[in-house]
Order: C-alpha cells, then structure tokens, then sequence
C-alpha cells in the first residue's frame, strides 16, 4: 500500500498538566530481573508440553498443548517476522520513555509529542488514518478536578467521642469523583474482600461498608457497592498482605487527589471509597469486637465524610493514535482485528521526578510500532487497525472513548478480535502472563490463538493475568462483547516509579512480545470464521 496522495490533517490536542495514575497492576507481582541471556528466540517450537505455571493467586492454566506436528511454512508470516527488528524497538523505547516526553501524562505536551512521533510514522509508511476527518488522532474530551484538602475531613462517631480524619495521614481516596459531595453520614457494616457475592450475602443499604485490601479492582469494589445500595466504601489493610504494598498505594492515591482526576464530562458520580491508613484502619476493626470480624458484622458509631474539590469544572482534549490497513479478502476486510498499546503514563511526580514509564507502558507502544511494516507484509485478509491509547492510567478512559464511539471508516465494519499489550519487557525470559485464560468466563478464541503461539517465541512459563482482566484496555473491547487477549510479561519492583526507564527492559523479550503479537493476529486473521467466545 502507498502513502496517501496528501498528508491528512493531524489534530493537535490542548493540554493541560492535571491528572494521576490508577494502579493497572498490584505492586506485589514477582519482582523478577529480566535475563536477557535466557529470552533467545526459537525458530521451532519445543518438544512436550508448555509449562503452565499458577500465579500467586492460585489459578492455574490447564490447558497445555503440544506444538511440535504444528509448525507449517509460511512465507507471508516469515517475511513480516523478519520485519520485527530489536534495533529499531530499542530506538522507539528510548525516545517514548525519554526525558523530553515528562512521562506523558493525559493530557500533557509530552503525550502530544509522542501522538505526533506515532503518528508520523504512520503516515510515513503508508497506513491510513483512523480517526475522524483524515486524522491519525481520534480526540475526546475529559473534565478534570482536584482535592481541596484542607476542606476535606472524616469524622468518626466513637463511643467514646468524636474524632476527626487527616487527609494524607490517616486517610485517602482511591477515587475523588466529579462533583463535590455533601456530607455523607452513615453506620458502619464489614463485608469482607468486596467481592460482589460478599455484598449479596449482607444488607449493605444506606450504611458504609468496611472491607479488606484485595486484589478486587477498586473499580470493581465500588460498582458492587453501589449496586447494592451502599453509602460508600471502608479499605484497610489486610494483616494477611505484606504492609509495605499497601504503604505504596497510599503514596499513589495521594498522588490522586494532589495532582487532579480526568473523567468524562457525562460520566456519572462514582460511589465514595476511603482509603485508611493502617493505624485508623486498626480502630476501625477494633470497634468490630471481632477479629477477623464476620461478614455483616455492624459498628455502634458512625462517619461523616465531607470532600471539597478545587477550581469547579475545566474541560480538556485526549487523543488516541489510529492508524488502519483495510483486509484483502473483499468480505473479511468488514471485520477489523484492533491492536492497542497504551501510550501515556503518569507524568512528573509530586517531588518533580520524571515518570518516564518505559516497561509501562512505552514497551507495548514500541511493539506495536514494529508491527507497522510487518502487518503491510502481510497482506492480511481482514482490516487492522493499530491504536495506541491515551487515558489508560486515568481508568481506561481512551479505549473506553473509542469503543463507545468507534472511528470505523465504512458502514458495516465491526471489530471482531483485540490483542492488547501492556508491560511487555521485563522479568525472566521465558515467562509471560495472559488473560482470559480457559478458567475465565470469557474464554475466547483470541485467547487459544495465543495458547497455541506462545513457545513458538520461547515462552515456555505462562501464567494467568485473569485477575487484571479489568486493568488494562483489553477491559473496555471485553465489556462491548469483543473476543480479546491481554499479553503482559508482568509487573516489578520498579513499576509506576521514576525508576522504570528504558536501560532496565530486555529489548530482545519485547521483540519476541511483537512476533507473538504477530502470529496472534496472523492466526486470527486466517480463519474462515470470526473469533467466539466459550
């Protein structure tokens, strides 16, 4: 395919320097030091089964296969692996994660620079634009607000008196929402882990409810509380889970409320959840009488939570980076593969550092630049379209954007598949995590398109992401009814630091994330029929 006649118009976003991250991944995966020695490519899949390893959740993927009667040429798929070059990833990662981009913030100058880097490459090999107006950006608009802490304060109704709740010593938010809310008052009831069988099981209305630190997505925890009438949500620490991986999620939602929130402007007023810290959390648990206490377990005082938001509404732009390849096969090429990667990170810290968010998440942006030319290689059948998302850091909000509204350039097009990349360069060679795996409700067969892929890239340990099904863009094409397959090599010491730049990813892994990415796509592409889930 040749470039277009004339450069289409690209759209420059306004910014504005407002936001904070949301924590895509628990900070207490394994913290594995990538080894590059160990990540070698091989060009022919090994004997025997995969080793399927359990994640530290428990969960096991039982689905081994072997792959040793499957290996069949395909000049087509070769040539565009050969495409996928480590040299040139490298470049890409260090210029996305460099200084100059001020760890991309949506919105922010640095997000816009790296829009525009993504975006020239796209035009300059022959990619159309896949957003609206001729654009390779697809814009939406945000509202941003922040914390008036000094305004905001907790009340506890004690038996023995009153007492009141420091922001940012002995309490956070994990969300600020959109609106300033009017004291909100209320008992208190525990309901264990937040899971959405826990609230079913108690009567939560009108009362706050008190639940552990888990691995439930705080996004997750408040729809379930909402849905069942709750006031709000009470989080301490869990004495099961080490103290320190709570310490620094308090670090990162009081990021949240000092640097601002962007939300859509009709989105709707999220439920309150309170972070306390370990010391108010212990107080509260002590007035359970109980310990643990039982599900459904009520106090004999009350909280009145009071929040301030500073300067009202402000209105800002985002964009998403879309570039599209229409399918050779003339009925195929209505049904469109989307690849994403996002490309924002969470910007300057409070201290002034530079978040320059080279594993996460400039790794999975690299990858899918590599794929520009090999994709044109390979002449695929269906359409594909590879975006590069804003928002993700601030709740999906890109890909959320897009999926409500897609950019689709012609009537009857519809996505059938999304291979999505996210933290894709660090820790052991050999291991990588996936979602949904086959004990997922939504098992699909993007997900055993990967499953049977993987060793032919050398991941011999694959693990189970299922409990991040919902941190990461995969999430908002799942919601839509959309087969999707999450592809992460895993979280780190290092992750949502100043210290994760690019010297610390094993380029040569994130090459061998791309191939697979690759021959995923490849494996999709060339069946008769559209991706199903089950």
């Amino acid at each position: 395919m040749t470039a277009p006649a004339t450069r289409p118009t690209v759209l420059t976003p306004t910014f504005m320097q407002v936001g904070l991250p949301n924590a895509n991944f628990p900070t207490d995966q394994q913290a594995a030091v990538s080894d590059p020695s160990a990540a070698g490519r091989v060009s022919s899949p090994p004997a025997g089964d995969l080793q399927y390893v359990p994640d530290q959740s428990g969960a096991v993927v039982r689905q081994a296969a072997r792959f040793a009667d499957r290996a069949v040429a395909e000049p087509a798929l070769d040539k565009a692996l050969s495409l996928i070059d480590e040299a040139a990833i490298k470049a890409d990662l260090f210029h996305i994660a460099s200084d100059a981009m001020q760890g991309r913030d949506t919105p922010s100058e640095g997000l816009t620079k790296t829009a525009l880097y993504i975006s020239d490459r796209l035009f300059r090999c022959g990619w159309l634009p896949g957003g609206p107006e001729g654009s390779y950006l697809y814009p939406y608009q945000l509202r941003g607000f922040s914390l008036d802490i000094k305004r905001s304060t907790i009340t506890l109704n004690l038996p023995g008196g009153r007492e009141t709740l420091v922001y940012g010593k002995d309490y956070f938010y994990s969300s600020i929402g959109h609106i300033e809310t009017a004291p909100v008052v209320g008992d208190v009831v525990f309901a264990g882990h937040g899971t959405e069988g826990e609230f079913k099981a108690i009567d939560v209305k009108g009362k706050w409810v008190v639940c552990l630190d888990s691995q439930v997505n705080p996004v997750t925890r408040r729809k379930n509380a909402k849905q069942q009438g709750a006031l709000g949500v009470i989080v301490v620490p869990d004495p099961a889970e080490p103290k320190k991986n709570y310490e620094r999620k308090l670090k990162t939602y009081l990021d949240l409320a000092q640097k601002g929130r962007m939300q859509y402007p009709s989105q709707p007023a999220e439920i309150d959840e309170i972070i306390l810290s370990a010391e108010s959390g212990e107080k509260i648990i002590k007035q359970l009488h109980q310990q643990p206490p039982a599900n459904g377990a009520a106090q004999a005082f009350g909280l009145v939570e009071k929040r301030k938001l500073i300067d009202g509404v402000r209105l800002s732009r985002a964009d998403n980076v879309i570039g599209l390849i229409k399918g050779s096969d003339p009925k195929k090429s209505k049904e469109v593969i989307v690849l994403t990667a996002h490309y924002d990170h969470i910007g300057v810290g409070w201290s002034g550092a530079i978040n320059n968010g080279a594993d996460d998440n400039a790794s999975g942006s690299a990858a899918l630049l590599s794929l520009v030319d090999a994709i044109m290689a390979l002449n695929p059948e269906r359409s594909i379209m590879l975006m590069w998302v804003s928002g993700e850091e601030k709740g999906l909000l890109g890909s959320k954007a897009w999926v409500n509204n897609p950019s689709l350039p012609e009537e009857g097009m519809r996505v059938v598949a999304n291979i999505n990349l996210d933290m894709v360069s660090r820790n052991a060679g050999e291991l990588i995590y996936y979602t949904p795996t086959p004990q997922h409700e939504r098992h699909n067969d993007v997900a055993r398109a990967f499953e049977e892929q993987a060793a032919l890239e050398g991941f011999s340990q694959i693990k189970s992401a299922d409990r991040y099904f919902y941190y990461s863009d995969q999430a908002a094409f799942a919601d839509a009814g959309i087969p999707v397959v999450f592809l992460t090599t895993g979280t780190h010491k290092d992750y949502h630091t100043e210290r994760d730049d690019p010297d610390k990813s094993d380029t040569q892994k994130l090459a061998r994330c791309a191939r697979l990415a690759l021959r995923v796509l490849h494996m999709i592409d060339r069946r008769a029929e559209s991706p199903r889930f089950g």
